[in-house]
């Protein structure tokens, strides 16, 4: 694949879900210069970040390094109790929107010793 297709992929996706460049690699857990140098080509991610990035945006690995792109998913326009998901979403700080994308990231088994964890439940 070539650096500046999937460059230019990675710059789309991301300002099409609203992120910087910093907010993407706070939850990517990497360094603001890392991904800034993926989006200009300098360097490729490895197969576990691509992948990493494939699950936040909600599309497949190979709509993200392939050229068929597929549009991001729309979930977000959804209302949970009457507020509408993108505005609640929006009002979240930086750190809680990272928790959220990290939360996500996680296996199933991840997120319920999480969720054990922070609402002392156990089974």
């Amino acid at each position: 694949m070539e650096n500046t297709r999937l460059s230019a992929t990675l710059k789309e996706y991301r300002n099409k879900a609203g992120l910087t460049q910093q907010e993407l690699a706070d939850i990517l857990g990497i360094k603001r210069s890392a991904y800034a140098y993926y989006e200009i080509g300098k360097t490729t991610p490895n197969i576990q970040t691509l992948i990493d990035i494939a699950k936040i945006y909600k599309i497949s690995l190979d709509s993200l390094i392939s050229d068929k792109h597929l549009e991001l998913s729309d979930s977000t326009s959804d209302e949970f109790q009457g507020v509408r998901v993108d505005d609640a979403f929006n009002e979240l700080s930086d750190l809680e929107k990272a928790m959220v994308f990290k939360f996500r990231l996680m296996s199933a088994k991840e997120k319920k010793e999480l969720i054990d964890k922070l609402f002392n439940t156990q089974e």
